[in-house]
């Protein structure tokens, strides 16, 4: 299940004051099955999902719009609101804005590629003692 959507749902229900005992009672959904959703274990199906979002007044199709991000024609590309509106801004920039964004990611997928690089080789290392 997606991971945003999880959070969605479960901050959904505490933002509503519920336990989800009570979401039991309002809802008929079983508590470990409410559990499991909230887990990622299991993921309700679409007329379970909008019940939820109903009763937690939630916007179904804002969060399923950021959960699995909207599909650019043509393309194995995705994109999330979320991150339209990165690019928005980005846009507004002027050149040494850009560059310095440009910069920082640059510099934050070094950092990231290096640590998975490092836990690889750890990985790698405690396989080979084994």
């Amino acid at each position: 299940m997606n991971e945003y959507l999880i959070a969605q749902l479960k901050q959904g229900r505490l933002n509503k004051g519920l336990k989800q005992s009570d979401v039991t009672k309002l809802t008929g959904i079983k508590n470990t099955t409410l559990s499991n959703y909230e887990n990622g274990i299991t993921e309700p199906d679409i007329d379970t999902f909008l019940r939820l979002c109903e009763l937690y007044h939630l916007n179904y199709a804002a969060i399923l719009a950021e959960a699995y991000g909207l599909k650019i024609s043509g393309t194995d590309f995705n994109i999330k609101p979320s991150e339209m509106e990165h690019i928005e801004k980005y846009r507004k920039l002027d050149d040494f804005g850009r560059e310095t964004v440009d910069m920082i990611i640059d510099r934050e997928i070094n950092r990231t590629t290096q640590a998975e690089e490092a836990a690889g080789t750890i990985q790698q290392l405690l396989h080979q003692k084994s």
